[in-house]
């Protein structure tokens, strides 16, 4: 209704604005290091902006992230970022309310995945099961390319390719990946089309 519009706006601009400050708060541990107090903060705040929005642009140069493909907290805080961006605000405020009212003096009333709406309970499952299962595929697949993710050690090849998997859903420039993965790209990309993602593009890919 008309009268509920203007809380919903309220409460999706506060959960935005958390999300993407959190976001470049978390990035600052890597990029001021790296570039300065003034130039890391700009591209933390502009980073986790862009990869909230799954808006694929970043301003760190033609390496984009490359240099961090290793960096389990960037890797973490992005992927992060994407898929918070990616669920939508309906899962968000269903999930908030859910640990809530777990939180309430209510005798016997704790969260439950099946308190949620049909809708959330459908988005969070399908999320999660594509990302784990492209993850899979890549690692499987890409294991032993050199060109890809074979010169990693095990556990940054897991990292690398839950990377690629979070970001199969947009457009990864990945051109060494075995036909076998693209394939898989390409049916991320189509099952994600459905949804109502808010944004196209690409984070460069964390693999050379």
């Amino acid at each position: 209704s008309i009268s509920g519009l203007l809380p919903f706006l309220k409460r999706v601009i506060a959960g935005v604005l958390t999300v993407e400050i959190a976001g470049a708060l978390m990035y600052l541990f890597v990029f001021v290091p790296d570039f300065g107090l003034i130039k890391g903060a700009w591209i933390s705040l502009f980073t986790s902006v862009s990869a909230f929005c799954n808006a694929g642009i970043d301003i760190i140069g033609p390496d984009s992230l490359i240099a961090y493909q290793t960096n389990v907290w960037m890797n973490l805080v992005t992927m992060a970022l994407i898929i918070l961006g990616g669920l939508g605000f309906i899962v968000w405020f269903d999930v908030l309310d859910g640990f809530s009212g777990s939180r309430s003096h209510e005798p016997g009333r704790r969260f439950a995945l099946s308190r949620l709406s049909e809708h959330s309970r459908l988005v969070l499952r399908l999320t999660f099961a594509l990302i784990l299962a492209g993850a899979a595929l890549i690692l499987i697949f890409e294991y032993h390319n050199p060109a890809t993710i074979g010169r990693l050690g095990f556990g940054d090849k897991v990292l690398v390719s839950l990377f690629q998997s979070v970001i199969g859903k947009l457009r990864p420039v990945l051109r060494p990946l075995s036909g076998h993965v693209q394939a898989v790209f390409r049916g991320l990309q189509s099952v994600f089309r459905l949804s109502s993602d808010c944004g196209s593009g690409c984070l460069q890919s964390l693999v050379q």
